[in-house]
């Protein structure tokens, strides 16, 4: 729950932001981490998943998925997308021993 007030404009709202937020372990090198969340102000649910490998100590391979969604596309003019967003990474990792 965020309350916003803007007391010089006489202005104010309540903005309610749910999220849910998943681990789970596939096995000892593998996991998948999730993360979705609803605000009512902006009436998006932005979604994240994250997939990582660890073939080995100080090395990391991500795929991450992200994807943001317009509820109410038509409380523009002109209408929104459904989607408003998609992004893909890969992203790898490996610690050098000096």
């Amino acid at each position: 729950l965020d309350y916003v007030d803007f007391p010089e404009r006489d202005m104010r709202f309540t903005n309610h932001i749910v999220g849910f937020t998943g681990l789970m372990t596939l096995t000892t090198t593998t996991s998948l981490a999730t993360f979705i969340q609803y605000n009512t102000a902006i009436k998006r649910v932005i979604g994240n998943v994250r997939f990582r490998y660890n073939p080995r100590e100080g090395n990391d391979f991500y795929i991450v998925y992200d994807e943001g969604l317009n509820t109410e596309i038509h409380r523009l003019t002109p209408s929104l997308p459904f989607s408003s967003g998609r992004t893909i990474l890969l992203k790898y990792t490996y610690t050098f021993k000096l």
